[in-house]
């Protein structure tokens, strides 16, 4: 039998998070509350919330960046919003988006895991912060009006406690991946902007062709 793993799990008031540290406690696993810098195995981190309202309408006290975590393993909880950036929710997919990004920065030196969950069930709409309309944008068509009575009592398809097995069970497994979009949504979303992309690059390509200069070095390309 394996010994027991030890989680840093953030964010554990609600969703993810608590979701993630009961599980994991009942799998005989050791979760981490506060840091006293132990030799972990796990870092989730997971803390966050969500702010609604236009880019001009958020004053700059709520603009924050969830910081990643260090520890063995980093499981950071990003959003496969940062592909799909919502109407209302520009600084949400921003901070996760500089979240996805640091992945760059530790990935040299750390096992990182950037999750990319799509709609779940959680209390991130609940609990996030409905902030006054921009007046800007008060025309109730607009679409951050639209939104926001859509997103008023709506109930997301995805199941927490189905994310957090799985999310458990990746971690057991031998080989843990860089990038882990959750739900069939995520993966909707993710392959609308290939295809996007590619139509990109077949449609602009003819443009790059004659852009290197006489004699020029080799172009450096970053490791993906």
């Amino acid at each position: 039998m394996s010994s027991p793993k030890v989680w840093f799990i953030m964010g554990t008031s609600s969703g993810f998070g608590r979701s993630m540290t009961e599980y994991a406690l009942n799998q005989g696993n050791i979760v981490v509350a506060t840091l006293r810098k132990p030799q972990l195995d796990v870092v989730f981190n997971n803390a966050g919330y969500a702010i609604f309202t236009e880019v001009e309408g958020t004053p700059v006290d709520k603009v924050e960046v969830n910081e990643p975590g260090k520890g063995g393993t980093i499981l950071q909880v990003s959003s496969v919003g940062v592909f799909n950036v919502l109407p209302g929710l520009s600084y949400y997919a921003a901070t996760h988006a500089v979240l996805f990004l640091n992945q760059f920065v530790l990935m040299a030196s750390k096992q990182i895991c950037t999750i990319e969950p799509g709609g779940f069930h959680t209390n991130v709409i609940n609990e996030g912060m409905m902030l006054p309309k921009h007046p800007a944008y008060a025309n109730e068509s607009f679409a951050t009006s639209v939104l926001h009575q859509k997103l008023d009592g709506i109930v997301f398809e995805g199941d927490v406690e189905k994310f957090t097995w799985t999310i458990h069970e990746v971690m057991q497994g031998g080989k843990i991946p860089k990038w882990l979009p959750m739900g069939l949504d995520a993966l909707e979303m993710l392959n609308l902007n290939i295809e996007n992309l590619k139509a990109t690059v077949d449609e602009t390509k003819g443009w790059s062709v004659d852009l290197k200069r006489v004699g020029g070095e080799v172009a450096l390309v970053v490791p993906v």
